[in-house]
């Protein structure tokens, strides 16, 4: 049922039907839906991505005296820089599905005419150069806090670990911006927030899962735990991403 109301000039105004611009009604259910299934579809992708690729790197072992005992075997630096490399190929491939992912529903979900190709390019760039770049930074300064500072593993993982998620989300999360018409400054902020919260989700119920899988580092010892860790991420950023506005035209 439309509103008509009269101006000065008594000529009928007709306003917008319900979910025509605000995205509300049907319109938010629809983005609703198709951000939650871009969630899931990017955490099974980016599980599958990183276990195909799970250990791709190996340390290099070298020979090593210890008394009259000769061991060959990784030196720390090669183990640390063999991790590092492996989640940095993990990550690669989550931020990318992550960014194809929301780039498409971002263009689909929107009543304007959207450009989910586009935003699924630049979400997959991103989040893809966002995955693989922030562990080369991060990591080493966990590595530096643990064995120079004597910082405890968890106190210094869990900072990285929800920077690592959260900027990669945010990257990804330009997709979803560019493809559904939405502001950037707002889609990038309910990204970092949304996998924030979806990575609390993880360490509470991967730890209570697999109390050992070291759930504070970026790549888990257990499968579980790291199918929920692509899962959680992925569904906190991508729910409340599905709140976002579109820009003002």
């Amino acid at each position: 049922m439309t509103d008509e109301r009269s101006n000065d000039d008594d000529s009928p105004v007709i306003s917008d039907p319900p979910g025509a611009l605000s995205e509300g009604g049907p319109a938010g259910a629809r983005a609703w839906l198709a951000c939650v299934l871009a969630g899931i579809a990017a955490g099974l992708i980016g599980f599958g991505l990183g276990e195909a690729g799970h250990d791709a790197y190996k340390p290099a072992a070298v020979k090593r005296q210890m008394g009259n005992t000769t061991t060959v075997r990784p030196s720390p630096e090669a183990v640390r820089h063999a991790f590092v490399l492996n989640t940095s190929l993990a990550h690669a491939g989550w931020g990318a599905a992550l960014g194809i992912a929301l780039g498409v529903a971002g263009g689909l979900s929107t009543k304007r005419k959207g450009r989910p190709l586009t935003g699924a390019v630049v979400g997959m760039v991103a989040g893809g150069l966002a995955g693989a770049i922030l562990p080369m930074f991060v990591l080493p300064v966990v590595f530096h806090a643990r064995s120079e500072w004597e910082v405890d593993s968890m106190v210094a993982g869990l900072p990285a670990l929800l920077a690592i998620w959260g900027v990669t989300a945010a990257a990804a999360a330009l997709g979803f911006a560019i493809g559904g018409r939405r502001p950037i400054s707002q889609t990038v902020a309910f990204a970092i927030l949304g996998a924030i919260a979806g990575a609390v989700v993880y360490l509470v119920v991967a730890t209570l899962l697999d109390p050992l899988a070291e759930t504070d580092q970026p790549i888990a010892l257990v499968w579980r735990a790291r199918l929920l860790a692509r899962l959680s991420p992925s569904l906190g950023a991508a729910a409340l991403l599905a709140t976002v506005r579109p820009a003002a035209a």
